[in-house]
């Protein structure tokens, strides 16, 4: 595992203030803890993330336009493309300080559904970033492969006091 330094952006893109009563700052912190644990498994520099919680209906319209499927899911992964420009993340023109910086993408987290779903945001989380990362579960090979990366951070996860 490696010393990484990370800069998580947490955002409620739905507009849905239900989804962000009491807990807010717990709940926050917590994944920002989360995602520091997961990005400490990987080599390459000081990770940028964005996560986003959105609404039931926000989910499925993202989950139909980039997955074709048109139903409600807990999370989608969305990689951002190599190359791309990213300004802000530039070290404020210090060339050498933008190399450093990894922009990995966004993961969208469906509260509404995670919650009706019993299942565990921060498991879901780990397993977008690993997506990130380029992880998949498209066949048993790379199921294994995801699975074990997984349960690896899950570990460590829940070694910590969060």
């Amino acid at each position: 595992m490696s010393e990484i330094m990370s800069n998580i952006n947490i955002y409620f893109a739905d507009g849905n203030k239900r989804t962000a009563k009491k807990g807010t700052p717990s709940l926050i912190k917590n994944l920002k803890k989360t995602a520091e644990i997961a990005l400490a498994f990987f080599e390459g520099g000081d990770f940028f993330l964005d996560i986003y919680f959105v609404g039931d209906g926000e989910i499925r319209r993202l989950n139909k336009k980039f997955r074709g499927k048109d139903k409600v899911t807990n999370i989608l992964s969305f990689k951002e493309p190599d190359e791309f420009p990213h300004p802000e993340i530039a070290g404020a023109g210090n060339k050498e300080s933008a190399k450093k910086f990894k922009y990995l993408g966004e993961v969208c987290l469906a509260p509404e559904y995670i919650k009706k779903h019993n299942e565990d945001i921060r498991e879901l989380l780990v397993h977008g970033i690993l997506h990130l990362f380029g992880y998949t579960h498209n066949n048993k090979n790379d199921t294994i492969i995801m699975v074990r990366r997984e349960n690896k951070i899950l570990k460590r996860l829940r070694s910590q006091t969060i």
